[in-house]
């Protein structure tokens, strides 16, 4: 054990309950729920520790909170978590309240105890454990930049990181979310997929008619049904010319990480309740298509009664269309491409609107803040960690704030596949996160000489 670990499990008590006072805090920020309140908390931790704190606060917005904590090196990392979580409904679901942070048989249950509390927590308790041991000082300056809004997109974060780069200039930065997979394995990844949704609406007759107009008046929800039966064929081939240009395919480095990564084809079908997965995949395939390969999916389509009540045929039609997308895909590119498929197809009056977009991105496998991460999960879980070049998930704000500040960006969080991320009975194994925070604590010392 080093004297990091020790100072760790002599302050567990301290830390676990820093955590439990976070997640009590209900910071749903689509409603506004104690934001001032979390905001508060997370300042007070921040200034304790040492930090020079600041809010940025967007009109109509939460605050984004930067705490900054200088160290023995001016090299600078940024690290980026969140404080604000998805709404705890259904609430009858749970059999802990979301807000108490009961601990039962040795998980924190609460909402935002991964997603993203316990890793923030763990991220300040780490400070305080490098502080504690090293004499006051860190070995390089840390960053913290706390999110109010990511649940929602974090719709004005890359504007915000544009009006504030030299107060976040740093060197890299260490992305939130992740954890240990189903093996028990911790995760490490270097990228994550982008997504777009439109909504593709089609207006009709103007007022409702009878069903037996049907010969001779054109039933809008037809055009939906067509246009989406042409973006894609029964090969899972995207069929909009343009959509695979720019995607970044893997490295041959790359695809060899798929040898150690894991998919359970048969649980996963057992849990759907499916005979069958997409194209029959499984293994090693299932694996490259969740990383690598672009997606276009329908995620709405309604019309006619069940839709908005209208009496007899269908006067408008709505579908809503999902890319999925891979690094190097643009989303605004994604709306030129797709008003122009539905234009050579004679689908001209269909309407679009864009709903919500993520940025993808990735970091190369050689950078040397891999091989730190990498090394340091070895030492404390005592495993080799799953590395992904591309998470299947998305949210790491490449786009919004890797990018704006040209640096890189990786995600190595500490949640595990039992956490319930964003449902009921959401929680984090209390041993896990006083491993994430000797992981942490250990981190910190290694990237001050690679970043």
């Amino acid at each position: 054990m080093t004297a990091l670990d020790v100072h760790v499990d002599h302050h567990r008590d301290r830390y676990l309950e820093t955590l439990r006072r976070l997640c009590r805090i209900p910071s749903v920020t689509a409603h506004n729920q104690a934001v001032p309140e979390a905001v508060g908390y997370l300042t007070s931790l921040l200034r304790e520790l040492g930090a020079q704190v600041q809010l940025r606060q967007p009109t109509g917005a939460p605050p984004l909170i930067i705490g900054t904590l200088p160290g023995a090196s001016a090299r600078t990392l940024l690290l980026y978590n969140h404080y604000d979580v998805v709404p705890a409904e259904p609430l009858d679901a749970w059999t802990s309240p979301p807000f108490a942070a009961e601990i039962v048989d040795g998980r924190l249950i609460a909402r935002g105890a991964s997603d993203n509390k316990g890793e923030l927590a763990a991220r300040l308790c780490a400070v305080d454990t490098c502080r504690a041991v090293h004499g006051g000082t860190l070995p390089l300056t840390i960053k913290f930049v706390l999110d109010g809004e990511e649940e929602l997109g974090s719709p004005h974060l890359r504007d915000t990181v544009l009006a504030n780069r030299d107060l976040l200039r740093a060197d890299a930065a260490l992305g939130e979310g992740g954890g240990r997979d189903d093996l028990g394995r911790p995760t490490i990844s270097l990228g994550c997929r982008g997504r777009i949704l439109f909504e593709m609406e089609r207006a009709g007759a103007r007022q409702t008619f009878h069903s037996s107009l049907t010969s001779v008046v054109p039933n809008p929800a037809w055009d939906i049904v067509r246009a989406f039966a042409g973006m894609k064929g029964p090969d899972e081939r995207v069929m909009i010319d343009g959509f695979y240009d720019d995607a970044l395919g893997p490295t041959e480095a790359e695809l060899r990480l798929l040898d150690d990564l894991r998919f359970d084809a048969e649980a996963l079908k057992r849990r759907l309740g499916l005979g069958r997965l997409t194209l029959g995949v499984d293994g090693r395939d299932a694996i490259r298509r969740l990383l690598f390969e672009p997606t276009l999916e329908i995620s709405g389509l309604g019309a006619g009664r069940t839709f908005d009540g209208s009496r007899g045929m269908p006067r408008r039609a709505v579908g809503v269309v999902r890319f999925g997308l891979v690094p190097h895909q643009d989303p605004a590119k994604m709306e030129r491409l797709l008003r122009r498929h539905l234009d050579a197809h004679g689908f001209g009056g269909i309407t679009l609107r864009p709903l919500s977009e993520r940025y993808p991105g990735k970091v190369p496998l050689v950078h040397p803040m891999v091989d730190a991460i990498a090394r340091t999960g070895r030492e404390v879980y005592g495993r080799a960690p799953a590395i992904y070049p591309v998470a299947p998930w998305i949210g790491a704000p490449y786009h919004e704030l890797a990018d704006p500040l040209g640096i890189p960006l990786i995600n190595a969080g500490m949640g595990s596949a039992e956490s319930q991320f964003h449902a009921p009975d959401e929680s984090i194994r209390v041993e896990d996160y006083y491993a994430g925070i000797k992981f942490t604590a250990r981190l910190y010392g290694e990237l001050a000489g690679v970043i």
